[in-house]
């Protein structure tokens, strides 16, 4: 049986609590969803944000593997733990897996994008940033990163061309 709409409603309203830096009623909410719906995905995201928001990061990983090791998958659930998973090999899978879940998640492909940009896997983080400025053509963070990969893209064509010139060159000397 799927879980009711409104507890994602209340995950959003502790994100928001928790901006604002009140804490005591984040947790009240917590305390009411882990009442009602001890098991639910949501509870399990919910707990995992405001452990990590209040710097317990052992205890929000946990809870983040917990909502990944859910019956119901959800995108959130798979970026919260990719948040925590300092592995840059496993990172982009979890990423990936929010994206294949929820088609549009920008901030899943910006951290896949970096990840692949530092990877040295320039067109995969290409892919992930140019699908970013799809949804928002003035993300900024996304529009820097763009440029920069077709620097690197210009400044390997220019290395490229004085090898074979000076390749050439050597050539018509014999």
């Amino acid at each position: 049986e799927r879980e009711p709409k409104n507890l994602s409603l209340i995950f959003d309203e502790v994100v928001t609590l928790a901006h604002i830096e009140d804490y005591d009623r984040a947790w009240q909410r917590i305390e009411h969803l882990k009442k009602d719906h001890p098991e639910s995905v949501w509870t399990l995201l919910t707990q995992a944000f405001l452990h990590r928001v209040e710097g317990q990061q052992t205890e929000a990983k946990s809870f983040a593997q917990k909502a990944v090791d859910a019956e119901e998958e959800t995108t959130e659930a798979f970026h919260e733990l990719a948040y925590h998973t300092e592995d840059l090999e496993e990172k982009p899978t979890l990423l990936s897996k929010a994206i294949s879940l929820t088609y549009e998640v920008t901030g899943a492909r910006m951290e896949r994008g970096i990840i692949r940009l530092q990877q040295g896997k320039y067109a995969g983080a290409l892919q992930d940033f140019l699908r970013v400025l799809e949804k928002n053509p003035h993300h900024p963070e996304a529009i820097e990163k763009v440029e920069q990969i077709f620097g690197y893209f210009e400044q390997e064509v220019n290395r490229r061309s004085e090898d074979s010139q000076a390749y050439v060159d050597r050539a018509k000397a014999f």
